[in-house]
């Protein structure tokens, strides 16, 4: 079986460091790297790691990416060394087309054990995650995907979120569903503090990912 690695995100020290590492293994036939801009011009591997010291959106949005040029080659992601990531959900990575997800503070055997599992068609998550993840699916399982790990969105805040993603202003979903702009402000200010982002845009990129984003339209008239 082929086992060439491509590692790809921002080049770093770690970076380097990390392929020179699985190189001296020599438990790879080829580990080679890419920066995402030049994904689609370097040759595909038979595995993708994607390192990433981005916030959520940011490593969902470069994910995307890697996905549409990998195809149904595996994808394992290794969240950066800066951290922070203890309220990040691994479900939304798993959803956007991983098979696994990595902190930095693994060994070098931890990834390549990893590598190989995602090379074989299996699942890996991080030790320090698997019972957030294993949390988020029993929830799934029950009916409740609706739900992310910092509170439901409320009806009312579903459809102005279908509404900033559809490119309206405040006045303009004010006007749609019948409130005032206070109203709105009010509901985007809410949608903002539970997906813990800062900017309008990056609310429909997790929104996106969530599956949030395709309600029937008729619930805006109501």
């Amino acid at each position: 079986m082929a086992r060439s690695v491509l590692v790809v995100g921002e080049l770093s020290f770690e970076t380097d460091c990390l392929c020179l590492a699985l190189r001296a293994t020599k438990q790879f036939d080829e580990v080679s790297y890419c920066a995402l801009p030049d994904l689609r011009a370097t040759p595909l591997a038979d595995c993708f790691l994607l390192t990433t010291d981005s916030g959520s959106s940011t490593a969902l949005a470069a994910l995307k990416q890697v996905v549409s040029v990998a195809g149904t080659k595996p994808i394992v992601v290794l969240r950066g060394s800066r951290g922070g990531w203890d309220d990040e959900d691994p479900v939304d990575y798993f959803r956007g087309g991983v098979q696994g997800y990595l902190l930095w503070d693994l060994t070098l055997a931890d990834v390549v054990e990893a590598l190989d599992a995602a090379l074989c068609g299996n699942v890996v998550c991080a030790p320090s995650k698997a019972k957030q993840l294993f949390a988020r699916l029993a929830a799934l399982g029950c009916g409740d995907a609706e739900a992310p790990i910092h509170g439901p969105l409320s009806r009312r805040e579903r459809q102005v979120l279908v509404l900033i993603a559809d490119g309206l202003s405040n006045a303009d979903i004010a006007r749609r569903l019948g409130i005032s702009v206070f109203t709105v402000k009010n509901h985007v200010h809410s949608i903002l503090r539970k997906l813990k982002v800062t900017r309008r845009t990056a609310a429909v990129r997790q929104a996106d990912y969530r599956g949030w984003l395709s309600p029937p339209r008729h619930e805006l008239a109501s």
